[in-house]
């Protein structure tokens, strides 16, 4: 079967930028919209540059912190959305990236607001 001549292929940068206009869009809103964006991102987000998912993922860990992610369940939804951005990085609240904890004998220590390793 082919595909109708009205059909528009989207390349990837349009693709790019569909994903993080919804994203920013959805981020906050207490309706369908995060569950959406989620599913999209699940979908798509492979073709996000890596600096791009980082973004991604300090929006959201600023929205959690604010108190401006929405409702339990979209904090929730967030939090998935931010994992699978990271990837196998642990997330990074905003204490732990602008301070660095080390103690004279080089030790990592946990840090006194998330509880991650830094």
């Amino acid at each position: 079967m082919s595909v109708p001549t009205w059909v528009h292929r989207v390349t990837q940068p349009e693709l790019i930028t569909m994903l993080v206009m919804s994203f920013r869009y959805a981020l906050g809103r207490r309706s369908t919209a995060p569950s959406a964006v989620s599913d999209l991102l699940r979908t798509y987000g492979s073709v996000l540059p890596p600096w791009q998912k980082e973004q991604i993922a300090k929006d959201i860990s600023s929205a959690i912190e604010g108190g401006l992610a929405g409702d339990t369940c979209d904090e929730r939804t967030w939090r998935e959305v931010r994992e699978r951005m990271l990837g196998d990085r642990p997330p990074e609240c905003e204490w732990c990236r602008d301070r660095k904890l080390v103690l004279d004998d080089d030790r990592e220590v946990p840090c006194p607001k998330c509880g991650g390793q830094k």
